[in-house]
């Protein structure tokens, strides 16, 4: 009995498949051949998930966003589908479409093993990411819960059983019926541009440190530390841009505090145990929060590298499609060559540290800070005392190459004046002025935060070398005074910028004159791109009402500022 079984078994399995399953196979490969140059508008994105699950006629499948520009939208944007690879084997479909501005990006669909791909399921699924219009469609993105009245994404895997099912096509008109948010399905990890780029620097930046210090097993201190830095981050005068924070206490002798791009903060215990107040502690830690917020470590990166190459690097490290997919050796070596170069200028970044001009800055912001939440004008003055005189008694004062990792502050000297004599003027919420094009889309949005005239302030123009004792430390010279005014923003672009640009001076209408002043970073500007930004130039006075600016940037026609 059972050997005739297994031979009606082996039978049936040699039975060639239907030929209706036949020409549903060629039916849908014939429509994938129909989408290659069609036009769609990319959906926005609900959470930072790039997997989305669909449903069709009881079989589940789902879709993967690919990382890139296009993976990461707040609004919809109209696409170009430029190729479709199907993969029999994996029973999966490659999309790659392209965005005139942002390039490409690509959505991979995936059907279960034993399901035959069809062109009604594959539609379903591209409703999902797609629309036809840029206006609404009858497509529900959220589905609520009637039972918990919670609110759900309509791609994620959890919803309710259909009977319980209430759809919509907006959160707010789930919430005017009393519905609340799911917690997952509406969870946004930071979408800022390079974080990638941001994070892989993190992790050269920490392991460098930990391989040259412990981190302290002093939990009073820690924790400290740690209920400072959160609290400086709840008063932070300013959008924070979503870094996940971490801060931590490293024993060691030096007196210092140094920050690791996308949100890591460390300070040594002998800082800590030099400080005398809390105030001075967080003037400290507003500092190093400075420098993550205002991304110096990923515009130091830019300024060391052609554009070409940190663009390009950044797109390989959110996610390569060439080797990744295809394991192709050729692609591999050759991103891993880019990131080698780049661990290489890493590292020499956190060794030399900061430049002079972005140390001015975060000390600003700090002092800023101080000013704004305390109401403390002396506190960051005394602590860079303290750093000042921690540099004396190792034997310099000035800029020297040769330090280790945690002396990474340039110029102790200087940096006290700056905290004494420099006169800085906060914009409170911010001075906004946003760009648009000839069709009134805006492309740009510049907001001013502070500015600061270096008044009566000197520095050297050249590095000091170490000084070889103690009795010979403190001895600065005087060579410049630096009256110079500063102004410091953050910008931020759209999909509606054409191209990647550079931003090298700006004008500022203030009353009946225009002042010009200089971008000394060249800051560099892509589509859907966010930085901080800094301009100069000499003089001992401040700007008063600003009313204007005048900003070069591709397809901007006009510049206004929002009251």
């Amino acid at each position: 009995m059972r050997a005739f079984l297994l031979v009606l078994l082996f039978a049936a399995l040699a039975i060639p498949r239907p030929a209706a399953a036949v020409d549903q196979q060629k039916y849908f490969r014939k429509y994938l051949d129909s989408l290659t140059g069609q036009q769609y508008w990319l959906r926005e994105v609900v959470n930072s998930s790039p997997k989305v699950y669909c449903e069709t006629d009881g079989v589940e499948t789902y879709f993967v966003h690919e990382y890139s520009t296009l993976s990461r939208l707040t609004r919809k944007v109209e696409v170009t589908v430029e190729e479709l690879q199907y993969d029999e084997a994996y029973n999966l479909l490659l999309m790659i479409f392209k965005h005139r501005k942002m390039g490409y990006g690509a959505i991979t669909f995936h059907w279960p093993e034993n399901v035959t791909p069809s062109v009604r399921v594959l539609e379903n699924m591209m409703r999902y990411a797609f629309s036809e219009s840029e206006e609404a469609d009858d497509f529900k993105t959220y589905v609520g819960n009637s039972l918990s009245r919670v609110l759900h994404y309509a791609g994620c895997n959890h919803l309710p059983p259909q009977q319980y099912r209430e759809e919509f096509a907006t959160v707010g008109a789930a919430e005017e019926k009393g519905y609340r948010q799911c917690s997952l399905c509406f969870e946004n990890y930071p979408r800022i541009p390079e974080y990638e780029l941001e994070k892989y620097m993190y992790g050269k930046c920490v392991g460098q440190a930990l391989s040259q210090y412990k981190s302290s097993t002093n939990m009073g201190l820690k924790r400290k530390v740690w209920k400072i830095g959160y609290g400086i981050l709840e008063n932070w005068p300013y959008t924070l841009r979503g870094y996940d924070y971490y801060f931590d206490v490293l024993a060691a002798r030096e007196a210092n505090a140094f920050a690791c791009p996308a949100g890591g903060v460390f300070i040594t215990t002998g800082l800590l145990n030099a400080l005398e107040s809390d105030n001075e502690i967080e003037g400290v830690l507003a500092h190093e929060i400075a420098h993550v917020e205002r991304r110096h470590h990923l515009r130091e990166l830019k300024q060391n590298t052609e554009t070409a190459f940190w663009t390009s690097l950044a797109t390989e490290i959110a996610g390569n499609l060439i080797w990744a997919k295809s394991g192709d050796l050729t692609g591999k070596s050759f991103f891993l060559g880019r990131l080698n170069q780049m661990s290489e200028m890493i590292c020499q970044i956190i060794l030399s540290g900061h430049s002079r001009e972005y140390e001015q800055e975060a000390d600003i912001y700090a002092i800023n800070y101080l000013k704004r939440v305390r109401n403390d004008v002396i506190s960051y003055y005394l602590a860079q005392k303290k750093l000042q005189y921690s540099a004396n008694l190792k034997g310099y004062i000035g800029d020297d190459e040769d330090r280790p990792l945690l002396e990474s502050h340039p110029d102790t000297d200087y940096r006290v004046q700056l905290a004494e004599n420099a006169r800085i003027e906060d914009f409170g919420s911010g001075l906004t002025f946003k760009a648009y094009d000839r069709d009134g889309e805006l492309v740009a949005e510049l907001v001013l935060e502070s500015q600061c005239v270096t008044k009566a302030v000197t520095r050297a123009e050249t590095s000091r070398p170490a000084l070889t004792s103690y009795y010979a430390a403190g001895r600065g010279y005087r060579d410049k005074t630096m009256d110079r005014l500063y102004l410091f923003g953050t910008i931020r672009t759209t999909t509606a910028l054409s191209d990647s640009c550079e931003i090298r001076d700006i004008k500022i209408k203030c009353g009946g004159k225009t002042v010009k002043l200089d971008n000394r970073e060249d800051t560099v500007l892509i589509p859907l791109y966010e930085t901080g930004c800094a301009f100069e130039r000499d003089t001992d006075e401040l700007l008063e009402c600003i009313d204007g600016i005048e900003l070069k940037l591709p397809d901007v026609k006009q510049w206004r500022k929002v009251e």
